[in-house]
Parts: structure tokens; C-alpha cells; sequence
């Protein structure tokens, strides 16, 4: 859902976290365009069994590729809110302070 609310034509998010989730590119094809200038800060661990960290890294790659800026962060433990996740959220809410902005809709 959050992938979705972002790439909405006329979306007014600027920024996204987003932890522990699924990409399904298959699914956004036609909204991808509209990633660009968008900032994603992406927390998933390398561990999680039931969100592959897969889908990380394709998000990862494919939101840079149509002009989002993206940082991926990483941490130890499977699905959830694992480690020094509050640390994770105040480091994502700066990070999305700096990098947000108005989308460059194509």
C-alpha cells in the first residue's frame, strides 16, 4: 500500500518508510513513472523469511532507475520490528527530512 499511495499521479507524500514489505513491480508497472523525486527508506532485514529481502533490493534498484532517491538499511533478526528499530525509525525520519521533496512527476 505504501509503494501504491506514492506513485499515485497527484500523490501528496513526499517521502515513504517502508519496513518489512513486498514489492510487486508486476503490479505498479504502469505507476513506476511516477517515482521520480520521490524519497524511499527502505528498513528490511537480510533474515526476514516471511517479506524476502528480495523484494528490497528490486525495489531498491528499480525506484533509482525511474529517479527516486532511495536509501536501503539493513538489519539482523527476520520479519519485524527487530534490533534498535526505534534508532532505524528517528535515522529514516531524518533521512526522509533531507531527501524529501516535491515529486518531479514525468
Amino acid at each position: 500500500a505504501e509503494y501504491a499511495i506514492s506513485l499515485q499521479e497527484k500523490s501528496p507524500v513526499t517521502a515513504s518508510y517502508v519496513a518489512m514489505s513486498v514489492f510487486q513491480e508486476e503490479k505498479l508497472e504502469n505507476e513506476l513513472k511516477h517515482a521520480k523525486g520521490h524519497a524511499y527508506f527502505l528498513d528490511h532485514s537480510p533474515d526476514d523469511l516471511r517479506c524476502k529481502f528480495e523484494c528490497a533490493r528490486k525495489a531498491q534498484e528499480r525506484l533509482k532507475k525511474e529517479g527516486a532517491r532511495v536509501e536501503l538499511v539493513t538489519y539482523a533478526g527476520g520479519h519485524g520490528w527487530q534490533g534498535d528499530s526505534f534508532g532505524r525509525l528517528a535515522a529514516g525520519f531524518a533521512w526522509m527530512e533531507q531527501n524529501h521533496g516535491k515529486p518531479e512527476r514525468k
